[in-house]
């Protein structure tokens, strides 16, 4: 019989992450954790918040381990360390980057803006790189 994945909307926010060529590595609530990138199915980024005022860029990676499914959540200043994450998220998970990773990999700039958390949230521009249909 099959099994069947748990999909939560849960979002672990990745304090202190770091990549390599394996993976993410942050402190999560259970501590050091690790994703490899073959466990994260897609990945969406925005900038988030006023642009002459204070702003950040957000990374949405959803991530499928252990018959469970949740987002990790990760951010960046904007410019050159934001451009660096997409650049990696890029690299490490290929075709099932969102187009404003790539856009913000390529352009160093993400493809989307909204002017608070809670409308990123809401957003579903970019789901299916987040969520079954």
């Amino acid at each position: 019989m099959g099994h069947r994945m748990r999909d939560t909307r849960e979002v672990v926010i990745a304090a202190a992450a770091q990549a390599d060529e394996t993976g993410i590595r942050f402190e999560g609530p259970a501590g050091t954790e690790e994703v490899g990138w073959d466990a994260i199915v897609g990945a969406v980024a925005a900038e988030v918040g006023e642009p002459q005022g204070v702003c950040a860029i957000v990374f949405d990676l959803r991530v499928r381990r252990a018959g469970i499914s949740h987002t990790l959540r990760l951010d960046a200043d904007p410019g050159e360390g934001a451009i660096d994450w997409a650049r990696q998220i890029a690299a490490g998970i290929g075709v099932r980057a969102g187009p404003s990773i790539k856009a913000l990999a390529i352009d160093g700039v993400p493809s989307r803006w909204f002017p608070d958390l809670a409308s990123f949230e809401a957003d579903e521009g970019e789901a299916d790189c987040l969520f079954e249909r």
